[in-house]
């Protein structure tokens, strides 16, 4: 895979999880997040036509230039798949590093390819839900006018061919509208773990409810654009949580004033191993498949036998 180094001058900033404006707020907002832009492509958007068939909202790391570089080489790059109602767009959401060369190395990275963003929050773990909020942010400002986006974290392979047919049979899309809708694997209980050794251990202070609402798996989601705003406001308003699945697909969507349709879409499949060949050529011709979790030593080789399935096999009936 490519990795791009390069220096360049770096602009000082204060990286703080409260590194925010000195802007007044409205009193309503107890979750303000008003975090300066590091990196921004306002125009990603409105470059060539008016509406976009996908935005692929991509969850990074300022250290993952790899999974980046590997993302646009492969399933989320035009030559290979464009999706039925117009172009593609990838963001990266990223947050901030308090380290020169790597942020030399970002800027040097969205020089090339002008597909980054990145704030002013610390980029770690229990900032995530800063980074949700970005992309709800940016997306309300600057990417409206989409069809269709799907959320995902940068470790994930995706059978786009897959993904659309099953859109087809699912939803009948395109042919019906994608409003109000998430696509996801829904989960439809879950409890906060009050165990201290646990690294996604939930304090009462932090939630006090036993259960949390519905809400969907953070590895790929897919939202209907028309939902982005009404998150975007809700969010300021509601107490920040660091379970960024939690905070953006459960405790906003809760309080939509219509409640969205939720379609279970589980069609994951989970592999950590080093045979990749002989797991993918094992999984290929399940017609569930649509998403993969990879480390990222096996995401090209996987993305290299689906394509090369996809070309030569005849897809399952049951697509």
């Amino acid at each position: 895979m490519i990795t791009l180094l390069v220096l360049c001058a770096v602009t000082d900033f204060t990286l703080s999880r409260d590194s925010h404006h000195n802007e007044s707020q409205p009193s309503s907002l107890i979750n303000p997040h008003n975090f300066d832009y590091l990196i921004n492509n306002p125009w990603l958007c409105h470059r060539d036509e008016l509406t976009i068939g996908l935005v692929v909202w991509v969850n990074s790391t300022p250290k993952h230039a790899r999974r980046r570089q590997a993302i646009r080489e492969t399933w989320a790059n035009q030559k290979h798949f464009s999706p039925p109602t117009g172009s593609m767009r990838v963001v990266f959401f990223i947050g901030a590093v308090n380290d020169d060369t790597l942020q030399n190395k970002l800027y040097y990275e969205n020089e090339v390819y002008s597909d980054l963003v990145q704030e002013s929050y610390e980029d770690s773990y229990r900032n995530l839900t800063y980074k949700g909020m970005s992309a709800l942010k940016w997306i309300t400002r600057y990417c409206r006018n989409t069809n269709l986006l799907l959320k995902i974290d940068d470790d994930m392979v995706v059978d786009m061919q897959a993904l659309f047919l099953r859109l087809a049979k699912t939803i009948k899309y395109p042919e019906q509208a994608f409003v109000s809708t998430i696509v996801c694997a829904l989960i439809p209980v879950g409890r906060p773990l009050r165990h201290k050794d646990s690294k996604w251990m939930v304090t009462e202070e932090e939630y006090p409810r036993n259960e949390y609402p519905p809400y969907c798996s953070g590895l790929a989601s897919l939202l209907s654009p028309d939902l982005i705003p009404k998150l975007w406001e809700i969010s300021e308003k509601t107490k920040y949580f660091w379970l960024e699945d939690v905070f953006l697909t459960g405790l906003l969507t809760e309080q939509l004033e219509s409640a969205p349709t939720w379609i279970q879409f589980d069609y994951y499949y989970h592999y950590g191993g080093t045979d990749v060949e002989s797991c993918f050529r094992q999984h290929l011709d399940n017609p569930y498949y649509v998403f993969a979790h990879l480390s990222p030593y096996s995401f090209k080789l996987a993305y290299y036998l689906l394509d090369i399935h996809n070309k030569t096999e005849n897809l399952p009936v049951d697509y």
